[in-house]
């Protein structure tokens, strides 16, 4: 498993994004998405994807063939667990 955290906001400085990650404790790659990024992800999921506090999750086969958005909210590891072995 890989996770990647995007930050879509707009004018998001690298630096908050670096500081938000290691005060958190985070592990995975984070990144400030671009304009585009940020529009390709709403036109796939609707505008959700980019709503926080509800912590999106899209699962990614592999070979990024496949894409699924899992239900809105915080979710427990058992929940992630669950979703992780349906796949995407």
């Amino acid at each position: 498993m890989v996770v990647v955290g995007l930050d879509s906001e707009p004018f998001e400085e690298n630096e908050a994004v670096v500081s938000h990650v290691e005060d958190n404790g985070f592990k995975g790659t984070f990144a400030v998405a671009t304009q585009e990024m940020t529009n390709a992800l709403v036109a796939q999921f609707g505008p959700d994807i980019i709503t926080p506090p509800t912590s999106p999750v899209v699962l990614l086969s592999a070979d990024q063939l496949q894409a699924r958005l899992l239900p809105r909210g915080f979710k427990d590891v058992d929940v992630l667990e669950a979703e992780l072995a349906k796949g995407p």
